[in-house]
């Protein structure tokens, strides 16, 4: 199978994924979420100003930092905030589940493409989706964040949230691939996805509490969940370490590993 057979698949799939809903709604999102971030950093700046508002008996200029690194850092915050999770389990939902469910994925692979090759330029064609999509984040946010705000601020950890951010997405791809196969409709793999992420939180919250309380053990083993994982774009607050990155690793080799092994034993419709 020839190099020029797989790019032009995977041009197909890409146009295909661009042109369906769940993917303009997924880069008009991104794109308006760059500019509300904006939009709030004006109004917390004005209201710091005005000295009017304080947090705990602190002033709010002295615990907001103002500039459009930290603008396009609020965006990708926002962003994060099951707004594009969402939006790219609902392509991908779209990209497999959509496809078994009115039988498009029989005509794929009647021309004997293999199945491991689908799977893999759905995944590259939805990875492209996330990466156009922090781009539309990025752009409005940081144009009119140092437009607004000036470009002091932390540049590197900010490009490397924003990096670390597509790892991310590729996770929440991986997962939505596996419950595609799992859930032959895009409903089903938006609230499998959504509640395997709450699942997540609610574990995280427990463990962390249990840690609180003096049980350091479950407490332990926070970092290694998916939550975790998933987060490691948040590097940019807490400092960057290696751990999220392997365990993200995990999680994406062992969802993508399950998903292949379903979509090659399942019978298409």
């Amino acid at each position: 199978m020839s190099a020029i057979f797989v790019f032009n698949t995977f041009r197909v799939e890409l146009s295909t994924v661009l042109r369906r809903r769940s993917g303009l709604v997924a880069l008009l999102v991104s794109a308006i979420v760059g500019v509300i971030a904006v939009v709030a950093m004006g109004a917390t700046q004005n209201m710091a100003t005005s000295g009017s508002v304080t947090v705990q008996g602190a002033d709010l200029s002295q615990m907001v930092t103002v500039s459009g690194p930290d603008a396009a850092a609020w965006a990708l915050r926002i962003r994060h905030f099951f707004v594009l999770p969402m939006l790219l389990l609902l392509a991908t939902a779209g990209a497999l589940a959509g496809e078994l469910a009115d039988h498009t994925m029989r005509e794929r692979l009647v021309r004997a493409v293999p199945r491991w090759l689908v799977l893999l330029v759905k995944l590259c064609a939805l990875w492209a989706l996330s990466a156009l999509s922090l781009i539309a984040t990025f752009v409005p946010a940081i144009v009119g964040g140092t437009v607004r705000f000036g470009v002091d601020g932390p540049w590197q950890d900010l490009l490397l949230a924003f990096v670390a951010s597509a790892f991310s997405d590729l996770g929440v791809i991986a997962l939505g691939l596996l419950l595609a196969t799992l859930f032959r409709g895009a409903a089903g793999v938006v609230v499998g996805g959504l509640m395997v992420l709450l699942a997540d939180f609610a574990l995280r919250m427990l463990l962390t509490f249990l840690g609180y309380v003096g049980l350091q053990e479950p407490a332990a083993l926070i970092p290694f969940l998916p939550g975790s994982a998933l987060a490691c774009w948040q590097g940019m607050d807490h400092g960057w370490s290696m751990q999220p990155f392997l365990a993200l690793g995990v999680f994406v080799s062992l969802c993508l590993g399950f998903a292949l092994v379903r979509f090659q034993r399942m019978d298409i419709p």
